[in-house]
């Protein structure tokens, strides 16, 4: 679980999402709880998972299929770690899932996935695997006390 955690670390800070700050980190526990928590709302999951011959693994992609919607398939984290980059896993990964999804959930309709707009590699895969953007959507931050301050919120 350790090393399964260290790649969705390391696939999650691979977006280059340098502009949002303070991305959470998976740890083992956090990742059950949280695996935990969906599965008490009744969501099924599915994780593709690469093993170089060592037993390393080298590469991961996830799904969701939420109970409330059952025809929507939820893509979750793709990822390779860095030094396994250039031998097309992230394509392999993408494309198998999909294979596994229209087999194991014939009523989904809808894949729905994201990625951050500077992750090339990533939109390239979801390209030539006949994505197509749906919606934009942008993440802003602030600071909460500046914005309290600026609009005198007491």
């Amino acid at each position: 679980m350790v090393d399964f955690c260290s790649v969705l670390n390391n696939a999650g800070q691979e977006e280059r999402r340098s502009e949002l700050e303070g991305q959470v980190e998976a740890s083992p526990d956090s990742y059950r709880k949280s695996m935990q928590r969906s599965r008490t709302l009744g969501d099924r999951f599915l994780i593709s998972i690469t093993f170089e011959s060592t037993g390393q693994i080298s590469g991961l992609t996830t799904i969701t299929v939420r109970k409330e919607s059952p025809t929507i398939i939820y893509q979750g984290m793709t990822g390779v770690k860095r030094k396994f980059c250039g031998r097309g896993l992230g394509k392999w990964l993408k494309a198998d899932m999909l294979l596994k999804i229209s087999k194991r959930y014939p009523e989904v309709t809808y894949i729905s996935t994201g990625n951050a707009n500077n992750n090339a590699p990533m939109l390239s895969i979801n390209n030539r695997l006949g994505f197509k953007m749906h919606k934009h959507v942008r993440a802003y931050k602030f600071n909460l006390e500046d914005l309290i301050n600026q609009f005198n919120i007491q």
